[in-house]
């Protein structure tokens, strides 16, 4: 989605990716489904070393509740972890009408 978005940004007049509030959350589903990604798959492959480890218990040890459990737990921890990216993340002004999404910088005085 945020490839999309930065596509069309480069390529026609849309510059959804760089307007404010979607530069935050193109950010923030970018950080998430990339902490998604990888944890599904260990969850997955935890599953299925539990099933070849413990042939006679998989009934027991993985149902569909228990993965479903699992999913959202991971879920949830992903977007608690990555909440920073709402606030961290501005678009600025780089020019006359132009905004960019990038990191915001703080001045401490």
């Amino acid at each position: 989605m945020q490839c999309l978005a930065s596509h069309l940004s480069i390529v026609s007049t849309v510059q959804l990716y760089n307007k404010p509030g979607w530069c935050q959350l193109f950010s923030y589903a970018t950080y998430v489904t990339s902490f998604l990604s990888v944890w599904f798959v260990v969850a997955f492959s935890f599953e299925r070393y539990l099933m070849i480890r413990f042939p006679l218990k998989r009934y027991v040890l993985c149902r569909p509740r228990r993965a479903r459990l699992v999913v959202l737990g991971i879920t949830g921890l992903g977007l608690l972890l990555y909440n920073f990216a709402l606030w961290t993340s501005v678009s600025t002004g780089a020019g006359r009408q132009t905004h960019v999404c990038q990191v915001r910088r703080h001045t401490h005085s």
